[in-house]
């Protein structure tokens, strides 16, 4: 904001307003206005009326007070304002220094106050972590109940269960996010006695429900451990190991999981309703 200040003295004051004195300054003062709209700098501005028909206003002791003229006594008064966009605040004196009023008043140049604006990478991050987590706790909820033996029955001619598919959801979530975006992932105990993945089988496990969804939540959990240190636009530090599908960033990850936990839901969804008759136990 580039604030105005001159001694009114020097004006020529009428009904509409003032000018500068003389043909030459004005002139000179619609050139700088002139070249600073051209230059996309001069983004607004105006010109206030003389001190004679200021009013300032106080409240004092809970009782508003209204005086005649500006509230104190200067030499210089506000004539006037322009709000300019400049790169950089050196960038703003010089432009002021042209200006044509600076040979008779005194500016003040003032930044302005930037809102903070939100981030647009965090909010894609709460918006891609709000739908997966949506998904994962539709997974959880579908299972939620089943019993024991129907936990580990296929219905379906594929031959996969229950448990077999939320197990497999924990492995993605682990080789994604632990091996894929960092490039590391861990040995657990879980892994002792496991055959290697087969893509040709169909998902099955024969852990107790239990032991299985808190394989699951865990997973989860580090998943989002590493999305929280990890930025979307970063490439991954491993490797998936398919050619026909390397992401480029870890956008590409989330969306992903988020997409295949969907899909599974759906399939639980519909084998817990061929196990016992229960519906609608999703958040979909």
């Amino acid at each position: 904001m580039l604030i105005h200040y001159i001694d009114e003295s020097i004006l020529n004051w009428d009904d509409d307003g003032h000018e500068l004195p003389g043909a030459e300054d004005d002139r000179a003062l619609e050139a700088w206005d002139t070249e600073m709209d051209e230059r996309g700098i001069l983004v607004g501005g105006g010109v206030l009326r003389p001190v004679a028909q200021t009013k300032t206003m106080r409240v004092r002791g809970g009782e508003l007070m209204v005086t005649d003229g500006p509230f104190a006594e200067t030499k210089e008064q506000i004539a006037g304002y322009s709000v300019l966009e400049c790169a950089s605040l050196d960038e703003a004196i010089e432009i002021c220094s042209r200006h044509p009023t600076a040979k008779i008043g005194s500016f003040e140049l003032r930044p302005y106050q930037e809102h903070d604006e939100p981030d647009a990478e965090d909010a894609e991050r709460r918006a891609l972590l709000h739908f997966l987590r949506y998904q994962r706790d539709s997974v959880l909820r579908t299972v939620e109940g089943l019993d024991e033996a129907a936990w580990h029955r296929p219905v379906v001619p594929s031959g996969w269960t229950p448990a077999g598919l939320v197990q497999h959801l924990g492995d993605a979530e682990r080789h994604w996010f632990q091996r894929v975006v960092t490039g590391s992932e861990a040995d657990l105990p879980w892994d002792e006695g496991r055959p290697p993945y087969d893509p040709q089988a169909p998902f099955m496990s024969d852990r107790p429900a239990a032991d299985v969804i808190a394989y699951y939540r865990e997973q989860c959990e580090r998943s989002d451990e590493v999305l929280a240190r990890t930025p979307l636009s970063a490439r991954p530090a491993g490797r998936h190991g398919d050619p026909d599908f390397e992401p480029a960033d870890v956008r590409s990850i989330v969306l992903h999981i988020i997409e295949e936990t969907a899909c599974h839901s759906g399939h639980l969804d519909i084998a817990r309703e061929l196990l016992d008759g229960r519906t609608g136990l999703g958040l979909r």
